[in-house]
């Protein structure tokens, strides 16, 4: 009689993906009804401005999760996933400054220094 033994990191990768689904889902359904729901401009600006800064850090936190747990396996793999978490990281920043700009002074700051976080990540 053989015995089936599953790894432990086999049976939370399932759960894994199932809770990063379910948060990529709500992010999705919040978005949503703050664009379907909130009818002043002013709040829906300031919804908006506040929330993108917390999604680019749930990617950083998933991207460098990603990356400590690839170490394990290739030190080229963790090295492809901490790139992404520093562009994620990149883009973060660029959305915070972006909002402080477009909520202290009213308008698009276009061009400022939130476009150089922004373009951080895809310089050679």
């Amino acid at each position: 009689m053989t015995e089936v033994r599953i790894d432990s990191q086999q049976q939370q990768l399932p759960r894994l993906l199932l809770s990063s689904i379910l948060l990529a889902g709500l992010i999705v359904m919040g978005n949503l009804a703050i664009l379907l729901l909130v009818t002043n401009e002013a709040q829906k600006l300031v919804f908006i401005n506040v929330t993108y800064p917390l999604w680019d850090l749930w990617a950083v936190i998933g991207l460098g999760y990603a990356a400590w747990v690839s170490s394990r396996q290739s030190r080229r793999l963790a090295l492809a996933w901490g790139c992404l978490a520093a562009a994620a990281f990149c883009t973060g920043i660029g959305n915070s400054i972006w909002a402080v700009l477009e909520l202290s002074q009213g308008d698009i700051p276009f061009p400022s220094v939130a476009d150089l976080f922004f373009l951080g990540p895809v310089q050679k």
